[in-house]
């Protein structure tokens, strides 16, 4: 029951929200009251394709990065394969981490809740992602939830436009004419961005030593870029290596000479020999 509860709460103020920007808050961070999941990320559609809105809690994503690409790529070909069933009404698809891009996260199940109304088409979405596969109830509760957040989606633009523009109307005599101007703008998309302070922590870290001491000179590898076995990703400044093997050598020719002196000596004093014998062993 307390379940049944949350869900209408979470119904009835993803309907009251006043914009896009509050109904991907409400859906990231409310959601997980219902269904449980490590990461949420809000993605809308629009004349420039898919967008990634927002992310759950207080992380970042960098909208240029491999992951966003990769996540972006993906949402567009299951779009594009949707059952013809589902092409006027949202609905949600579960997926394994190896029918993901993502192979390399390890235990990982994913939830992609796209967002479409008979009106709009598509308008937006969900994707999750949690370390334990979805249950058929969490799945059920995501179907009833994502018809209310397309609505809801589809609403918010709604009344944006009309608040925004009946203002602009009612402002001044020459108000039809900025209506126009503003009209024109907003055909033009926009993206936004959020950010926030996150730091990433690798699960299974390598660390990468160098077998000497001294001051690291050049990365020749760009962050999140990938490298194959056996890749250069670090080098050393060479003085102090060169110093020391200038040492080496100058000790290794010291000691030559040295050797070379006692074994003359050796065949005129005997007392020199065990002298010699010592050299040697060193």
């Amino acid at each position: 029951m307390d379940k049944l509860f949350t869900l209408i709460d979470i119904q009835r103020r993803a309907i009251e929200a006043d914009s896009t920007q509050e109904l991907s808050h409400i859906a990231l961070n409310e959601t997980i009251k219902l269904v449980k999941y490590k990461v949420a990320l809000f993605w809308r559609m629009d004349e420039a394709g898919v967008t990634l809105e927002n992310v759950s809690g207080n992380a970042s994503l960098d909208p240029k990065g491999h992951y966003a690409n990769d996540l972006k790529n993906f949402i567009r070909k299951q779009i594009k394969h949707s059952p013809e069933d589902n092409e006027s009404r949202s609905f949600v698809k579960t997926f394994k981490r190896e029918d993901t891009p993502f192979t390399n996260e390890p235990d990982s199940d994913y939830a992609l809740l796209v967002l479409r109304t008979r009106k709009e088409n598509i308008v937006g979405g969900l994707w999750l992602q949690n370390t334990a596969p979805f249950e058929e109830a969490e799945i059920r509760i995501l179907e009833e939830l994502s018809v209310t957040y397309a609505h809801s989606m589809a609403l918010s633009h709604l009344r944006g436009r009309k608040g925004m523009l009946s203002k602009i109307a009612a402002s001044s005599k020459s108000g039809w004419m900025i209506l126009g101007v503003v009209t024109a703008i907003m055909l033009f998309p926009v993206r936004l961005t959020v950010t926030a302070p996150a730091e990433i922590v690798a699960r299974s870290p390598h660390v990468v030593t160098a077998p000497y001491d001294g001051v690291l000179e050049k990365i020749p590898v760009d962050p999140g870029e990938l490298v194959a076995d056996n890749a250069v990703i670090a080098q050393m400044e060479s003085v102090n290596q060169d110093a020391q093997r200038d040492r080496t050598v100058q000790e290794l020719r010291i000691a030559k000479s040295k050797l070379s002196r006692l074994r003359r000596e050796s065949l005129a004093s005997p007392e020199k020999k065990a002298e010699l014998r010592q050299v040697q062993s060193d």
